[in-house]
């Protein structure tokens, strides 16, 4: 804490691997000055890795697990281990080829909905996404009025069916954790990391379990 004083800092951040996480919060929750004055957190590649376990623990039996093995994106003995966040790369890898067929269809169903003058304005649009993806103005047409409008009619789309179809708001629910994780996890962005940490709040006993369990 002199260093801390020496700097002017209020508080310390500190970060531990998982195998002394528990035991430095153990320490830090019976002393005060530790409490108001040191924030301590788990490593960001540890806090991934039973966040993926948890996610595999949550929609695995839910069918995810079948969904992998049976469309030859994991193999039957190493589901296991992919849903349980052993391996990093296999497991993202699963995650991002189920997440990506799940939105395929999603949007397809979002499609089939539409009339053939919201259809063909969507494409339109589309269409002109794809052109401006690398170019200057791509930012400006995102956030334009046209693109915006389609954004908001499939965020409609969704929150209607799911009210009406448990199924689909769970896996509507996987599509929106498994992205917001994989940004959060890649964008370099510190304040969104934090808010994609509070959203995982309601699987937050399940982390603490498997880490226990580590």
């Amino acid at each position: 804490m002199s260093i801390a004083d020496a700097l002017q800092q209020k508080a310390v951040v500190l970060v531990f691997d998982q195998t002394i996480y528990s035991k430095a919060q153990q320490i830090r929750w019976v002393n005060e000055l530790y409490c108001k004055r040191i924030v301590i957190r788990l490593g960001a590649f540890h806090t991934i890795l039973p966040t993926l376990a948890c996610l595999g623990k949550r929609f695995g039996d839910a069918g995810l697990e079948n969904i992998m093995i049976e469309s030859n994106v994991v193999a039957q003995g190493s589901i296991n281990s992919v849903l349980g966040g052993d391996h990093y790369n296999r497991s993202i890898q699963a995650h991002k080829c189920i997440v990506e067929a799940m939105e395929r269809l999603r949007w397809q169903a979002n499609i089939g909905f539409l009339s053939d003058v919201d259809c063909a304005l969507t494409y339109e649009t589309l269409v002109k996404f794809h052109a401006d993806f690398t170019s200057s103005s791509f930012t400006e047409f995102v956030m334009g009025e046209k693109f915006q409008a389609v954004a908001s009619t499939c965020r409609s789309f969704v929150e209607q069916h799911s009210a009406k179809d448990p199924t689909f708001a769970l896996w509507s629910s996987y599509i929106e954790v498994i992205f917001l994780f994989l940004r959060s996890t890649r964008q370099g962005d510190w304040e969104f990391h934090l808010s994609s940490i509070r959203c995982y709040l309601p699987i937050m006993p399940d982390i603490f379990q498997f880490i226990g369990m580590r």
